[in-house]
């Protein structure tokens, strides 16, 4: 289950985590980061600006990035963004801001 609109706020990796783990949302309050593999899950891409199903997840931003909850394995200061704009991710400084999209 997906956070289908997303606040407007942003947040560091670590903030973007805690987010997720407070959130309480349709009476469930399990939401946690998702990983790359499941933020790229809802990636549409036969589309772009942005490449998720706007019906789905109505207003997504797209000037923004969105973390995931994968740390970069070599670099402990760094983690894996994905950019709804065009479907690509990286890996970026954990202490820049970016969006947070919840899982459970």
């Amino acid at each position: 289950m997906w956070q289908r609109n997303v606040s407007s706020s942003t947040y560091s990796w670590q903030e973007a985590k805690n987010y997720c783990s407070n959130l309480v949302l349709a009476t469930y309050s399990d939401w946690r980061l998702p990983t790359t593999i499941e933020l790229q899950s809802i990636l549409d891409r036969s589309t772009e600006d942005p490449t998720v199903n706007t019906t789905a997840f109505p207003n997504t931003p797209t000037e923004e990035w969105f973390w995931s909850s994968s740390p970069d394995a070599s670099d402990g200061s760094s983690a894996w963004r994905v950019y709804f704009r065009y479907g690509y991710s990286s890996l970026y400084s954990q202490s820049v801001n970016g969006y947070a999209r919840c899982v459970r």
